[in-house]
């Protein structure tokens, strides 16, 4: 990064707003036979039948696989699913983050009834080509291939993407822009060209940090009703862009939605000190943004750890939770344990709340892809 220097005693303040995008997808389904998802692991459950029928549909009967493929710079499953690197990435990274998460917790342990819908959300990181049509196609023959034990059929009836609202400025989106459910773009015959989630990272006034029950009424009017047993859990987001620093001394809440595992110095914490959490944060979003987005971070690491390092963590209600997956791919077995609950910071917060915010629908720690350090950030 050639970036001139920067005053390592103030936050970074862009002279031209600093974004974070994405593609943010839900794909709303309709039970064929009774189907049932297990406890912790709807995520995973997803995750695999996407990846298997993603890679039925794509790759060619003989594909040695996707590390070893001839094709795999072209492949839309090895880009997708097995993003070996094929040049260096930040820090050398042999392996790729997956460019997807999927939010699917608020369906473990449900059973649906036959005609009965369901939903699941898909955030995908990767801008040039976010292969909606690939998702779309492989989602579509769950009819078919099924999903969960015994794979009863479910049949894909509608994808809306979230949107951005207001309207594009100097400073980026207007001060109420947040995000909403917005357009339908598959009415399961036609599928239309999706709209990127653009989301700020410059610094804010925590002011504007309502993100508490006003932003849940806000997002639920913009929402086609849900069917009485499909609850919608809300993402907090917003895109507020305003550039005005923050009094010291405010506080915010960090609710941990689903197990999440952050390590430091190669060790996972049991409590998320906010130095920890936002080096964890800043670290997802700069390789996600290199590797798929607009490029790195134009951030100083050091500096802004320091100042992380500053903010208090002054309560917490947390508890550590089990659970592991299988591979049907090549049978191992993996943990998907992590803290759940809430942690609340007190400090100097305003430069950092546009990264939380983002993290909102990027995840952080590990394991993101199935779900895994979903959070929330409240006032």
């Amino acid at each position: 990064m050639n970036d001139p220097p920067q005053d390592r005693s103030q936050p970074l303040a862009p002279h031209r707003p600093l974004t974070f995008e994405l593609f943010a997808f839900r794909f709303r389904f309709r039970a064929m036979e009774s189907l049932y998802l297990p406890p912790g692991k709807a995520g995973n459950v997803i995750r695999g039948t996407l990846g298997r029928i993603f890679r039925k549909f794509v790759c060619a009967p003989g594909c040695p696989g996707a590390r070893t493929c001839g094709q795999r710079s072209v492949c839309a499953y090895a880009r997708l699913f097995e993003p070996t690197a094929i040049a260096e990435g930040p820090s050398g990274l042999a392996d790729w983050p997956r460019p997807f998460v999927i939010r699917a917790a608020h369906l473990d342990g449900r059973r649906f009834r036959p005609q009965e819908q369901f939903h699941f959300d898909l955030n995908v990181f990767e801008m040039r080509d976010p292969a909606l049509a690939y998702f779309a196609f492989s989602f579509s023959q769950l009819m078919r291939e099924g999903l969960g034990p015994g794979r009863p059929g479910a049949e894909l009836i509608a994808i809306h993407q979230f949107e951005s609202t207001g309207q594009a400025g100097a400073q980026g989106m207007d001060d109420d822009a947040e995000p909403r459910l917005g357009a339908q773009i598959f009415d399961g015959h036609i599928l239309s060209d999706p709209q990127p989630l653009i989301l700020a990272l410059n610094i804010l006034s925590l002011d504007a940090l309502s993100l508490s029950a006003s932003s849940n009424k806000s997002l639920n009017h913009t929402q086609p009703a849900p069917s009485p047993a499909d609850p919608v859990p809300q993402p907090s987001a917003h895109t507020d862009t305003r550039t005005s620093v923050a009094a010291t001394g405010q506080r915010i809440r960090v609710r941990f939605l689903t197990p999440t595992e952050l390590k430091a110095e190669g060790r996972v914490v049991r409590e998320p000190e906010f130095g920890v959490l936002f080096a964890r944060v800043r670290d997802r979003l700069h390789t996600l943004r290199s590797l798929y987005g607009e490029g790195p971070l134009p951030l100083d690491f050091s500096a802004a750890g320091e100042r992380a390092r500053a903010v208090k963590l002054i309560g917490s209600d947390l508890r550590w939770e089990m659970s592991e997956r299988r591979s049907g791919r090549t049978g191992q077995t993996h943990p998907l344990g992590g803290f759940t609950g809430w942690a609340e910071y007190e400090g100097e917060l305003a430069e950092f709340v546009p990264y939380l915010r983002a993290a909102t629908w990027t995840g952080v720690g590990r394991q993101t892809t199935w779900g895994k350090g979903h959070i929330e950030v409240q006032r």
